[in-house]
């Protein structure tokens, strides 16, 4: 038998997923229920402003619900103020009395007995995952796909919401400049999937009011976020003599692990000194803090850093340009910079190859718009209590392709639709923010699959 958990009560007394008839307290007072309540999800009593009538008297007030009749004492509710007007205990198992804060032992509704075999092993399917993924997938095709839609788009809002909360909070930590954020909202976009945090601290590090002194100064601007990143190394010290700087030279190529800093290297290491100095910039990290191993050439920081400098030495005013464009392949065709000649054969500091990745990738720059613009719109929308911007994100999200993932994969194969970002989203925001934390019966969903067994 599969454990119990609070949420299979909330579903069934919100739902009144039992027999009705002859409802009593466990000490024999007849219920009955005339208003269930308003389900409360945050702190206080699970539901609001019930309507019931306990042993013929009338009462309005708030209805708890516990696996156990101890979880009472043991959530600390006895002399919770904010639980006074708790009139129903709903419970799994009563295992003692448990009483207000003013005395008064507190009547309870005991569930065990009174639901349904069929509704307990469908909650049993639920709960009992036996494969990664939705725990309803055997069942998905049995939900209305009304339903399953209305909860894919709810997921895809809870999702975009939870990003522009993020990028508010950046907001605040930037002192409330919107160019600042976008700017570390697209350092964040720019350094996924392996360096996103570390391209964010970059940019905190880095203020997009110290690069804007450097417009039209590509040179200075890839010397600062690749020094900034610890990429560079140290500068070589400055020979004595020519002499002696051909020996050092010489004793390098036979013995250093790697090649001394290029021709491009050591200008870009001896602008970084001079800039960072001017500016007084914090150390950078240590070496290893960025990820290089296991990703493909066109991911690697390095070259990633060299990009992201040629859109912002020659790009106008980031939150202007996210924000002007309601369509992706305008945003796209500004993405797409082209990093400085140096990297036309190269991923990485060192010789050159046979080829490069010096421009960004047209999926990358999708990438840059779902993981950057949408946000930072709906973020922008939320704040100013503007919602064209939020539907602009929407939008936007709506023209990408879809994603095409594990995550996505259950809810294709069960013929669920997945034709672009926004619905992709969706769906990634059902398993993230439900199927993982096993939150079924506050899905859609799941709670249709209960309410057919009911």
């Amino acid at each position: 038998m599969v454990e119990v958990r609070e949420d299979l009560l909330h579903y069934a007394w919100q739902f009144q997923a039992f027999g009705r008839a002859g409802l009593a307290t466990t000490d024999g007072q007849p219920i009955e229920v005339l208003q269930p309540g308003q389900h409360n999800r945050a702190a206080g009593p699970d539901f609001a402003q019930a309507v019931l009538t306990i042993g013929g008297l009338r009462w309005a007030g708030a209805v708890e619900c516990h696996v156990l009749s101890s979880d009472w004492a043991r959530h600390g509710h006895s002399a919770d103020p904010a639980y006074a007007r708790v009139v129903l205990h709903v419970v799994w198992q009563h295992d003692q009395d448990v009483y207000l804060p003013d005395g008064t032992c507190l009547p309870v509704l005991e569930l065990r007995g009174l639901l349904t075999p069929h509704l307990l092993a469908r909650y049993r399917q639920l709960m009992e995952r036996l494969a990664p993924g939705p725990a309803c997938l055997p069942q998905l095709a049995l939900v209305p796909p009304l339903v399953a839609t209305a909860m894919q788009e709810r997921a895809l809002l809870e999702r975009l919401q939870a990003k522009a909360e993020h990028l508010e909070a950046l907001y605040q930590a930037s002192g409330r400049d919107w160019e600042e954020t976008a700017y570390r909202a697209l350092a964040y976009a720019w350094g996924l999937p392996a360096n996103g945090h570390a391209f964010l601290q970059l940019a905190e590090a880095l203020p997009m009011r110290q690069l804007r002194r450097l417009a039209g100064q590509p040179l200075s601007v890839e010397a600062l976020l690749l020094g900034q990143a610890g990429l560079l190394g140290q500068p070589e010290p400055e020979p004595a003599d020519a002499l002696t700087a051909a020996f050092e030279a010489r004793a390098r190529y036979h013995t250093a692990a790697q090649a001394p800093p290029d021709a491009h290297q050591d200008a870009l290491l001896r602008e970084y000194a001079y800039q960072a100095g001017r500016l007084r910039l914090p150390p950078p990290p240590p070496p290893g803090t960025l990820a290089t191993g296991r990703m493909r050439p066109a991911q690697q920081p390095a070259l990633r850093l060299a990009q992201l400098a040629a859109l912002l030495a020659n790009t106008p005013p980031l939150f202007d340009l996210m924000r002007s464009y309601t369509q992706v392949a305008e945003l796209v065709a500004h993405f797409r910079v082209t990093a400085s000649g140096y990297w036309q054969l190269r991923y990485n500091f060192g010789p050159a190859g046979k080829c490069g990745s010096p421009t960004v990738g047209h999926a990358q720059a999708l990438s840059l718009v779902a993981n950057a613009v949408a946000p930072l719109l709906a973020a922008y929308g939320r704040q100013r209590n503007q919602t064209a911007y939020v539907h602009q994100a929407l939008s936007l999200l709506e023209q990408l392709p879809p994603e095409h993932n594990h995550l996505t994969k259950p809810f294709t194969d069960a013929g669920l639709s997945n034709q672009n970002a926004a619905q992709s989203q969706g769906w990634l925001g059902v398993q993230k923010l439900y199927c993982q934390p096993q939150k079924c019966l506050q899905c859609q969903i799941g709670g249709a699959l209960l309410r057919q067994a009911a």
